[in-house]
C-alpha cells in the first residue's frame, strides 16, 4: 500500500509494508497492528514524525527529523497521509478474494488538500 505525500513541492511515496508494520510495532512496543492503530488514534508529535520517517523509508526515501522540521510539511498533511494508509489497510483487510482492487488514493498536498 502506498500513498504519496508532497514535501517541499515534491511527491514522495509513503509505503505501509510488512517491514514498516514490524518497525511500527517495535517503535510503539506493541505486538499487533490493532495496537499500532490504537496508538495512532491519539499520536504525539514525536509519534507523527517517527511514523512518517518509517513510512517514507519503506517507500524508498530516507529523511531525518531535521529535514522534516525544515520542510513545508504541515502536521495535518502528515496525519492525513498516515490515516489514509491505515484506512486502506483496514479496507483491504475486509476485502474478499476476487473483489476488485481500488486505485491508490491521490497525493496529499502540503496544505492538506487532496491533489487531483
Amino acid at each position: 500500500m502506498t500513498q504519496d505525500i508532497i514535501i517541499d513541492g515534491k511527491a514522495y511515496p509513503l509505503r505501509l509494508s510488512m517491514a514498516a508494520l514490524e518497525e511500527l510495532e517495535e517503535y510503539f512496543s506493541v505486538t499487533n497492528i490493532v495496537a499500532v492503530a490504537a496508538r495512532l488514534a491519539k499520536p504525539s508529535a514525536l509519534d507523527v514524525v517517527q511514523v512518517l520517517l518509517i513510512l517514507l523509508r519503506a517507500g524508498g526515501t530516507v529523511f531525518d527529523k531535521e529535514q522534516l522540521a525544515k520542510s513545508d510539511l504541515s502536521p495535518i498533511t502528515a496525519l492525513k497521509a498516515i490515516i489514509a494508509l491505515f484506512a486502506e489497510l483496514t479496507e483491504s483487510a475486509g476485502e474478499r478474494p476476487g473483489k476488485s482492487q481500488t486505485s491508490p488514493p491521490p497525493p496529499i498536498s502540503r496544505n492538506g488538500d487532496i491533489s487531483p
